[in-house]
């Protein structure tokens, strides 16, 4: 478990169900949980990818953000990055990075500081938390380009699903090679009713919710399932960044990157997800139903993506 400053944070925890014995190994709180246990019972299509490896990135002085990736056996064909939403661990898209995988693409999974098994803030409890949304877009810019490091030949194409559609939607491509941004249910207005604190007995209905709720009760460092006021403040003027007119023009230096908006059975309505495509030639909606559909639709943006610019 975290140590102080997190010690509030762990009483709450426990009084949730945790488990975990008192002289288990601890890791300062400003760093990423790297050890994450399979939860008993899981289905095989939701263990971690083949070879997959869990890190951490440091951005400026912010917590670090955690990051892990795979790739397939031979020449991979692309480099995808999944920004997950706030409210799932990473570990509820292995199941998405194995089909990309299967696909032939490189596969990286990103966490911002404050959320998951990232680090957290000083003081931040038990509460997903960000004093300022452009922290998460600053650290997925700089994991890419430190990291990932892409190439005009070879771009790095972002998936960003929930609250991270929001940051992979606000990444400047200006200094980055990004081929298209895939946002995924986008969050655009908070749930109904608002989220409560985490339990373990209350077990949600969505499938990515379920695989996530089983990796947070097998891992109580996963455990942050209610929200900091400030962090909803944050999103706030994250989705006005990415719908308001006024805020579209973020002058790219070059043609803006393709952008797929996907909506989902429980995201927002259609109207509202064409707001973020409003006055952006390359950007376009569409529906499905399934989270299992999501890797076709993205082989395939990514597929007619590589066409279109081949053609020019």
């Amino acid at each position: 478990m975290r140590l102080l400053p997190a010690i509030v944070a762990l009483t709450v925890l426990c009084a949730a169900g945790c488990t975990k014995n008192q002289d288990d190994t601890s890791h300062h709180p400003d760093k990423v949980f790297v050890d994450s246990q399979t939860p008993p019972g899981l289905s095989p299509q939701h263990f971690p990818p083949a070879g997959f490896v869990w890190s951490g990135f440091k951005s400026g002085n912010l917590p670090e953000a955690r990051y892990g990736v795979a790739a397939p056996p031979t020449n991979p064909g692309a480099d995808i990055l999944i920004v997950a939403d706030a409210r799932f661990p990473a570990e509820a898209y292995f199941e998405l990075a194995g089909d990309l995988i299967s696909l032939n693409y490189t596969v990286w999974i990103y966490e911002a500081p404050g959320q998951g098994g990232s680090g957290r803030y000083f003081l931040q409890g038990d509460k997903i938390h960000t004093p300022d949304f452009h922290h998460s877009v600053q650290a997925v810019e700089d994991l890419v380009s430190k990291v990932i490091r892409p190439s005009s030949v070879r771009p790095v194409y972002i998936v960003g699903t929930g609250t991270g559609a929001l940051t992979a939607l606000s990444i400047d491509p200006k200094t980055i090679p990004i081929g298209g941004i895939i946002a995924y249910s986008p969050y655009l207005r908070p749930p109904e009713p608002a989220p409560t604190g985490w339990r373990g007995e209350n077990v949600p209905s969505d499938e990515w919710a379920q695989t996530a709720h089983k990796w947070q009760r097998a891992n109580p460092d996963l455990r942050l399932r209610s929200v900091s006021q400030t962090w909803q403040i944050e999103m706030d003027k994250a989705v006005g960044n990415v719908t308001s007119r006024g805020l579209k023009g973020l002058n790219f230096g070059r043609e803006a990157p393709r952008r797929l908006i996907i909506t989902g059975e429980e995201a927002a309505p259609p109207n509202d997800a064409g707001r973020i495509c409003a006055g952006i030639k390359t950007c376009s909606t569409k529906r499905i139903f399934k989270n299992k559909d999501l890797s076709a639709e993205i082989n395939k943006f990514i597929e007619q993506t590589h066409t279109q610019t081949t053609l020019r």
